[in-house]
């Protein structure tokens, strides 16, 4: 019988400005910023349950690298 997939989790990788609500709001993945594909699609956003397509621009995080 085969094993049941693992679950990945997701973590906070930064936060954006929900553009219907202006509110900041958590970006969530289950890689670290540095190896994410652009554009990042948001399905649900949790702060006006809408989509939303991100660009790295529009994404606030802590330094990747360590300094930046």
């Amino acid at each position: 019988m085969p094993k049941p997939k693992a679950v990945v989790p997701e973590f906070e990788v930064g936060k954006y400005v929900c553009p219907r609500t202006k509110c900041p709001a958590s970006l969530m993945a289950t890689c670290s910023f540095a190896y994410l594909e652009w554009p990042v699609v948001v399905e649900r956003c949790e702060s006006c349950g809408e989509r939303h397509v991100l660009g790295s621009e529009e994404v606030l995080h802590a330094p990747v690298f360590g300094r930046e």
